[in-house]
This record gives C-alpha cells, sequence and structure tokens, in this order.
C-alpha cells in the first residue's frame, strides 16, 4: 500500500513545476471503471469517518487529505490506530483518484490543479461544525 503512494506522491512532485495549468477541459466527475473503483472505496469508508468528523478528531487538511486535527481528542492509542489506518485508506483514494482524472483528461500536468479543484469540492461538501484546514495551517470548524 506504501509503495502505490510513494509513486503515486512522486508523480504529483514531478508535476509541480506545470503549476498554474488551466484544467478547464477536465471534467471532475468521471465514471470510467477507475474511478468508479476508486470512488466506491471511499463511499464505503464514509460512515467510518463521520465519527471522527462528528467531535473534530478529523478534518480537511489545506492540500485535500484528511488529517487528524485534534490529536488530543483520540483518547486511546486503538483508536489512534484505527483512525490512522482510515486516514491511510482515504488518502491514498484520493491521491488515486485525482491520478485517475488526470489519467482520464491526458493532463498529467495538470495534477497539482485538479488536486486543488477536488480540495475546493470536498471542502464544499464538509458539513457544518467539521473542522477544515485553512491555508496557514489553522484548524477551524466549518460554519
Amino acid at each position: 500500500m506504501k509503495k502505490p503512494l510513494a509513486l503515486i506522491a512522486a508523480l504529483l512532485l514531478s508535476t509541480a513545476a506545470f503549476a498554474g495549468a488551466d484544467i478547464s477541459d477536465v471534467k471532475l466527475d468521471v465514471n470510467d471503471p477507475m474511478s468508479v473503483v476508486i470512488k466506491h472505496s471511499m463511499q464505503q469508508r464514509v460512515s467510518r469517518l463521520v465519527k471522527f468528523y462528528e467531535p473534530g478528531v478529523i478534518g480537511l487538511a489545506n492540500n485535500g487529505d484528511v488529517a487528524i486535527a485534534a490529536p488530543e481528542r483520540l483518547g486511546k492509542i486503538a483508536t489512534r490506530q484505527i483512525v490512522e489506518k482510515l486516514l491511510d485508506a482515504e488518502n491514498s483514494d484520493r491521491l488515486a483518484l485525482i491520478a485517475a482524472l488526470a489519467k482520464h483528461a491526458n493532463r498529467n500536468d495538470a495534477i497539482p490543479e485538479i488536486r486543488a479543484a477536488m480540495t475546493k469540492r470536498w471542502a464544499a461538501e464538509m458539513k457544518s461544525g467539521w473542522m477544515i484546514q485553512d491555508e496557514k495551517g489553522v484548524w477551524n470548524k466549518k460554519p
């Protein structure tokens, strides 16, 4: 699981030089087989994530990842391990979805912009009271 994540991260870093690309031609609502599988995997995880979104334990980081927003609320080590596994799986799927969208559009040069667009979309989907990290790294509840 760590190797695919490292490969995707390398791809993201290698395309950083193209930051600022126009992505008006990139569809964010693609239903090709790869995207469908990734979205299904993410959907299966939502109910477990909500248990940690609601009390503010996790939230949407400013880079689009789901991250621990309040480590002091985790409590037991077993709970921390559960959350870390959920976050690893979720963030891996988010990276894979971004890569799949870029591949579908034949626009690997635009991965940073696709990630930014998806981050905005995920922020809009967050419920009121859930934690969102601002561009300075400060965690706040969504109004």
